[in-house]
This record gives structure tokens, sequence and C-alpha cells, in this order.
């Protein structure tokens, strides 16, 4: 039997279906709990997935199944209809490719809700607070099946092959972003709120009625204990030689001082009656024949096997009403020998009384005996007097609570709380209707609900609009740049944007058409000159035996060729410089805003994101640098330095500058310099670091396990010497023909490395020309599948001479400024708002002009600690600008803060009067280094 792709998909989707049904039916089975008992349904968060990845048709058996168990746990049956209509809403939005999280709120909000308030507030008697929070529960029930249910399509669409919703437009992204940012953290804050307020106020009343249980228990034990002692005092007081007389008359006194006793009698040790309370009592329970004997009684027979007084059980009055009734009795002795006993029956309706002790009413009143009949229960509580309540649902949740409520037998909701009186062995229960507790807590769920959906809602709405106005342009660019970049036209590059609040946006358009086309005349110019130059040699070969003056006019014409040639070489080094200083300036605002972003940003993810982009940024920066250096180096600018440094000292710099890299890719980084000559030399410490940062990035980027160690030497011969370093890696390793491409520029070992690890080809071809114009060497060895090792050799001088060493740029806290005033001058209105929100931290006064001769008015008027100062500005540039203030102040901090970073512009920039130089894009480690430096007189 073959099976063919359709069958294959249509049994998959039948399954997946039967899975999506089982969970979203399981899923219900166990609600979350909100407050006060409320539950939150989440099966349909299984059917909005469904809706998602599958379509309609899953969606809604999934559906059903959720609503069916809801039903029956909820015992209503309507509910079926707004979630139906859910994922109905949430396929039309699928359909119309709109944003189906806010799709789903609109039903909610303008569907959903109506037809579940008319649901309930017509066809159910619950009350008016209660409607409006199940109403609004509902909604946000609704509100997060879809937002959940959004997350795991888009989780699980990676692991299924579903494409449906993998991409996103800049918009839709940003909106989401914001969106589920938002939710994770107002609702489980709004739920804890108002957990915490409901379990506080549950406390409160439950220590309320634990309060009235103890107060009225107290209340029974003293009416009942003190009428037994009563008792048991009389028969203290009992006389042999006293005659029937005597004895009512003590009787009577005290059923006159204790109106609470209905009757009393003493009896002798045979049970036969002697005296009694009221005189008529014996009259009324004896006749001739049957004289009255208390011979069988529980208070007579107990007394007198234990010697002991003794309380009955509860029982009903007969003769003298029919009110709950206790006997109370105690034996009269002579010599231990038993003779008799005193007992009084204690009238129980006293205890109705206590229900009046709380003030508002609300409060009920159960007094149970040790067989957990009813004694006495407030009237409102429909309980009788000898209810047996043992098997009752209060019973078993005062014993062993599974809710802060309960349930009686007529189907009323209770809180109760109970003390047992020890003494008597019974029970006072205190209880409190669920609805008077509840009915403030109704009140808090609705306005906190309310007050979360709307601010969510608007959030969402607003940052919609902003987020389809920022993307537009770069959506625009985007398609622009992948239609040319399929025709490979590059010069075809053509960018016309609208207006946009973002000015990098703005500028970027611009700048990267100046460049394409800048790039394809210098690409027309090279490839003609490089025509006629070879032309020249051809012509300079065959009329190598022409006469003198032929030859010296041809070897003119070929000298004029070259130096058209090194002129457009230079044209485009100059060319490449400008455009360094065009691009740096719209990443100085991108980069300087991510690293804000990444700095002040609660959000894991969105750091997250904002450090993969500043790290893409960097890239960017860094093949800007490498093209530049690579022009200086064909154009025969590059300068050498000849200053002194620390070597050590420059190689745990390189160590740790790359330390994060390696980290990222589980690859250890080791360094040995152990077979130094000593540290400090003569020589180029910038080039050298430049080296050594391209080989190990080199080396890192190819290797996937193992490690990476540089390892550093030196021979030496009086003051001459030569630094050796070897950096050797555990990658991939190369093969001979590779080795011989290597230092070719723009060119990589192996074609698929570019896909694979990206770059330029420009990094070992500028490296060798470095070690080549500081005079030394580099070789490599290499085998594939083993590793690389990279050996440089380069002269020094060495010296003996300490260092004062300036600790490389980190990451540091800013500096604590408050009291300094700033002074920033910059036109550019991003790199204005991304510099001021870097001094921000540190707490100084900040003040920015637009120029250098607003600059120069400032300082005039005011006193500032240091000003920042750009380099071109309109009107006055920052160069005259610092000349100009100069004038009058040689000790005000005045740094240029500038997209002009190559060495002869710092050079320069110190030459007019800046005391120091900080390149854009902003490093903002850099910036607070630099502040503390000259403001401080430290470096952090």
């Amino acid at each position: 039997m073959v099976i063919t792709k359709k069958s294959y998909q249509s049994v998959s989707l039948w399954l997946w279906t039967a899975l999506c049904v089982v969970l979203s039916g399981a899923v219900n089975l166990f609600p979350v709990l909100l407050v006060s008992g409320s539950q939150l349904m989440l099966g349909n968060v299984i059917a909005s997935a469904a809706n998602l990845l599958f379509g309609l048709r899953v969606a809604l058996f999934a559906a059903v199944s959720s609503v069916v168990v809801a039903s029956w746990y909820w015992e209503h049956f309507w509910i079926v209809i707004p979630f139906l209509l859910e994922q109905l809403a949430l396929h039309r939005a699928i359909k119309h490719n709109k944003n189906v999280v806010v799709s789903t709120v609109f039903y909610w909000i303008f569907v959903g809700v109506p037809i579940v308030a008319i649901e309930y507030f017509y066809f159910t008697d619950f009350l008016l607070q209660t409607k409006i929070a199940i109403v609004f529960k509902y909604f946000l029930n609704g509100f997060i099946n879809i937002t959940l249910g959004f997350l795991i399509a888009l989780i699980i669409s990676g692991v299924i092959k579903k494409r449906r919703y993998r991409r996103f437009k800049f918009s839709q992204f940003i909106t989401l972003t914001v969106f589920f940012s938002i939710s994770i953290s107002v609702l489980p804050n709004g739920f804890y709120w108002l957990k915490a307020t409901e379990n506080t106020k549950l406390e409160k009343v439950t220590n309320e009625l634990s309060a009235r249980a103890n107060e009225i228990a107290v209340r029974v034990e003293g009416y009942v204990s003190n009428t037994q002692n009563q008792v048991r005092l009389l028969a203290a007081q009992h006389n042999q030689q006293d005659d029937k007389t005597v004895m009512e008359a003590r009787l009577a006194s005290l059923g006159a001082l204790n109106p609470g006793i209905l009757t009393m009698l003493i009896a002798d040790k045979n049970g036969h009656l002697v005296a009694s309370y009221p005189a008529d009592f014996s009259s009324r329970i004896s006749s001739d024949s049957l004289p009255f004997t208390v011979i069988d009684r529980a208070y007579f027979s107990e007394v007198k096997r234990t010697g002991q007084p003794f309380i009955s059980n509860v029982f009903e009055g007969k003769g003298f009403g029919r009110d709950p009734i206790v006997a109370l009795s105690a034996p009269f002795s002579h010599k231990q020998q038993f003779l008799g006993i005193y007992e009084a029956s204690l009238n129980l309706n006293y205890f109705s009384s206590l229900d009046t002790l709380d003030p508002e009413k609300s409060q009920s009143l159960i007094i149970m005996d040790e067989r957990d009949h009813v004694i006495y229960a407030s009237p409102n509580t429909q309980y009788q007097y000898q209810d047996d309540l043992s098997e009752q649902p209060i019973i078993a949740h005062l014993m062993a609570p599974q809710n802060y409520h309960f349930t009686n037998m007529h189907g009323e909701y209770y809180i109760a709380e109970s003390v047992f009186i020890d003494a008597l062995g019974w029970r006072v229960v205190s209880l409190l209707k669920r609805n008077v507790f509840e009915q403030e807590i109704v009140n808090l769920v609705v306005l906190s609900v309310m007050l979360i959906l709307l601010f969510i809602l608007v959030l969402v709405l607003f940052s919609s609009a902003i987020a389809d106005v920022l993307s537009r342009p770069l959506t625009e660019l985007s398609s622009k740049l992948h239609q040319v970049s399929q025709s490979g036209e590059f010069e075809k590059l053509n960018f016309v944007m609208t207006a946009n609040p973002v000015r990098e946006i703005q500028q970027l358009a611009p700048a990267l058409q100046i460049f394409s086309k800048k790039l394809d005349d210098t690409l027309s110019d090279f490839h003609r000159e490089a025509k006629n130059a070879e032309d020249a040699r051809h012509k300079l070969q065959c009329l190598n035996n022409d006469l003198s003056d032929i030859v010296d006019q041809r070897t003119k014409e070929l000298q004029m060729a070259l130096q058209k040639a090194e002129s457009a070489s230079i044209a485009k080094s100059e060319f490449l410089a400008n455009m360094s200083h065009e691009i740096r300036t719209p990443l100085n605002g991108v980069i300087g805003s991510l690293q804000m972003i990444e700095r002040q940003s609660a959000d894991e993810q969105c750091r997250e994101l904002a450090n993969h982009a500043l790290f893409s940024s960097r890239s960017l920066l860094t093949i800007i640098n490498d093209i530049l250096d690579y022009s200086k180096i064909e154009a025969k600018m590059m300068d050498i330095e000849s200053v002194d440094f620390d070597i050590i000292f420059l190689l745990q710099s390189v160590t740790s500058d790359m330390t994060v890299l390696a980290n990222e890719k589980q690859i250890e980084l080791i360094l040995e310099h152990k077979e130094l000559h000593g540290s400090h030399f003569t020589g180029d410490p910038h080039r050298i670091r430049q080296v050594l940062l391209n080989l190990i990035s080199n080396a890192i980027k190819f290797t996937e396990t193992g490690s990476v160690s540089i390892k550093a030497s030196s021979t030496q011969s009086d003051k001459e010497c030569n630094l050796i370093f070897d950096v050797r890696d555990t990658g991939v390793g190369m093969s001979d023909r590779q080795i011989d491409t290597l230092f070719e520029r723009f060119t990589q070992a192996d074609s698929s490395t570019t896909r694979k690890y990206g770059g330029t080809g420009l990094g070992m071809a500028i490296t060798r020309e470095l070690v080549v114009l500081m005079g030394g060497d580099i070789s490599v060895q290499s085998q594939q599948g083993v590793g690389t090792c990279f050996s440089v050799q380069l002269p020094v001088l060495a010296t003996k001479q300490e260092l004062s060493i300036q600790q490389p740029n980190e990451v540091v806290t800013a500096p604590s400024l408050k009291g300094k005033t700033i002074l920033v001058a910059e036109d550019n209105a991003i790199n204005q708002v991304v510099v001021c929100s870097m001094l921000e931290m540190t707490g100084a006064k900040v003040d920015v002009v637009e120029n250098g001769r607003q600059a120069v008015d400032y300082f005039a008027a005011n006193a500032p600690d240091l000003i920042l100062m750009d380099i071109q500005m309109p009107e006055m540039d920052g160069a005259e600008a610092c000349m100009v203030i100069r004038q009058s102040n040689t000790d005000l901090p005045i740094i240029a803060l500038t997209a002009n970073v190559q060495p002869e512009d710092v050079q320069r920039f110190k030459q007019i009067g800046f005391d120091d130089h900080i390149g854009k894009p902003l490093d903002m480690s850099v910036l607070f280094n630099t502040l503390s430096q000259y403001i401080l007189g430290t470096v952090t």
C-alpha cells in the first residue's frame, strides 16, 4: 500500500485534531482559581492555538470539547455561545491578515461581553455585583485564551514546521512585544494584589468570628459552671438534722437567686425524693401508688457511682415548657458514705440572648453538645433544636476544612469558626454568610479588572499606531535592497522616502544612495585604469627594442597611467573616509540608543534583543574600519607610531576583550607570556593590538570546540629585540591551497566561509600589511580538522622605563556628578537625545546648544564644568569654538565628540586645544571614564 503525501497530511491533521480535543477538555478539568472562589477555564487556549496553526475546523472541535467540560463544571450551558463565537472571530482575523490579539479583544468588547451580560442579567438571580464580576471574568478569560494561545502557536509552529505565524512585520513585532511585556507584568501583579486583599479581609473576618465564638464559649461555660458550683455548694452544706422544710427553703433561696433554674430536688441514697423546688414539683411527678424515684436517672446513678458532680446531656423539658435543659447534680455524704444528691435542671434558653452580641446582626450562632446535636441555633441558620449535625457539611468543614467556606444542607454558603468547651464537651460555632464577606471583594475585582484591561487596550492600540509609522520606511528600504541584491545592479539603488520622525532612518537612504553611486564610479575607474596599465605594459614590452626616445615616451605614458591609478586609489580612500563620517553619525544614534535600552530595560527579552542589535551594529562598524585601514594601506598613508608600552598589559587587555566572544562559543581562551624578557617596549601598541585582535577573533570564529591559545615570547640582544606571538586554535584548519590565498584581499579560504561565518575577506590582508609596515613577518601552519597556528615576529626596542598604564575601558557605573554642569554642543537632534540620556545617569545638569556660536555665548554667560563639543556644526564649527574659548580659559575641560576618528584627526584636535577625544559611535563606558577623569580627577 502506497501512502501519498496527501493521505499522510490528512492522517496527521486528524491526529492533531484528536490531541487538541483531548487537551482542551482536560485543561478545563483543572480550572485556575482567581479570587473569591471564581475560576478561569483555559481550555480555549488550546482551541485558539489550533485555530492559528491548523484552521477553523480543528479549532471548533477543540472549542466544543472545552465548553462541554466547562458547562458541566459551572453548571451553565450558555457559555458555549461566546466561546464558540470567539473562535469564529479569531478565524476571521487570520483570514483578513489582521492583528489576532487586538481583533479578539474587540470581539469580546462588542460581542462576547454583551452576550454574557444578557445571559446572566436576565436568566440568573445572582447579586448585581456578582453579575458584573462574572461578565468581566468572561472577558478576562477570553483575553487570556487568545494571548496564551498565540504564544503557544508561535512556539509550536517551529517544531511542527508550520510557517503560518513564524514571520512578522516589524510593526507587528513591536506591537506584540509591548503587548506581551505589559500583559505579563500587569496581569500577575493585579491578580496578586486581589488575592492579597482577599486574604487580608478573609483573615479579618475569621478573626472576628473566632473572637465572637470565644466570647460566647466563655459565657456559656460560665453560665453552666456557676450553676453547677451553686448546686455543689448546697450539697456541701447539707446536714442530716435538716428537715424537709429547711431543705426546701434552701432550694427556694437558690432558685430565687438563679432564675435560669427550672426545677431542683434532693434525693436520698435510694433515689427517693426528699425535697423539691418549686414546692408543687413533687406533687406533679409522683403519686401514692407509684412514689417518684430518680434511681434510674443518669444524674443520680453517675454521681452515686463516681462520687463526683455530674452534668447531663441536653434534653427537652417536660411539664415546665419545651426549652432545652441540662441536669446538674452533686452528692452529699457523711463519713465518706453516700447519702444522696442535690439536682438542678438549668434552662438553656438563655443562649438566645447571646445573639445580641453581634452589633451588625450579620453573624449567626450555633451551639452543639458532645454528640453534635443542636442545643441552640440562630433562626436564620434554619437549624432546629436537637438537629443531628454529625453527618452534615458543617462538621466536616470544622474538622478538616477544604476551603474557607462550606455549603450547608440548604445550599447556602457560610464561613465558620468554632471553639470547643472542654469542661462541657460542647462546641460553639460563629458563622457568616459568604456573600457578606465577598461583596467588597467583588467590587474590587470589577474595578481592578476594568482598569487593567483598559490600560492594556489603550497601550496596545497606541503601540500599534506608533510601530506602523516607524516601520514603514524600513519595510520600503528592505524591499528595495532585496531587489537590488537579487539583480546585482547596485548603481540602480534609488531611495525616495517620505518624512519619518527617526532621523537615522531618514538620513540612511541618501547616504546609501551616495555610497552606491560613488562605489560604482570608483569601480569603473579601477577597471579603466587597470586596463590602461595592462595596455601600457604590453606596449612597453613590444617597444623594448625601439629607439630610446620612443622608449622614453612610452615610459612617460605608463608613468602617467600609474599616477592616475594611484590618484584614483587616493580618491577612493578619501571618499571612504568621508563616507565613514557620514555613516558613523546615524550609527551613533543607533548604538547609543541601543546601549540605553540594554542598560535601562527591565525586560530580559528586550535586553537580549538590544544586545544582538549592538553586536550587529558594532560588526558593521568593524567592517567600515577594516575598509578604511585597507584604503590607507593602499594609498601608503598608514603611519606607524613609536611609543612606550607595556606588552603584558596589552595582552591582558586583548584577552579580556575576546573573552566574551569565546565564552559565547564555550571555547577556552589561554594566555601564556612566561617567555617574555621584560614587559616594557617601544613600538606601535595600537597596531600590535589590531593584529592580535584580528588573529584571535579569526581563531575563535573558526573554532567550534576546544581552545584558542596566545603565547608571547621575545628574543633580545642589547636594546634591540623581537616580539613573537603564536595564536593557535583547534578549529577547522586549512588546506595548502587555502593557505596560498589566505592573505589576498576580499578573499576567504573557502567560498562557503562567507556564508557560514560572515566577514569581508579583509582581516588577514590588513593583518599581513600591518605586520610588514612594522618591519615584521607573519607565517601560518594549518591542518584540516586539527587546527591552525599563526606566528608573528615584530621588531621592537626594549626599555626599562616604568609606564603609567591607563586601564582599558569597561562597562562602568555612571559617576556621580550631582552639582556639576556639562554643556553639550551638538547639532544632530538624535545625538542630542542619546548623549543627554547617558549624562542624565550621572545626575549632572546638562545644557544643549546646536552650534559653536551658541557654545561660545553660553560659555561667556555661564561657567560649565566641562564641554562636549561636536566638530562639524553650522555657523561656527567645534574647532573654531574651542579656539575662541581657549583665548579666555585654558583650564576648562573641552572634549571633542565627533565621527572623525582617524589618528591624524585626533592629533589635530589636541593641537587646537581639545583636552581629549571621544569618537562616534559613542561608547557609554568611554564617556563615563572621560567624565570621571576630567571632572572628578579619577578613572573608573
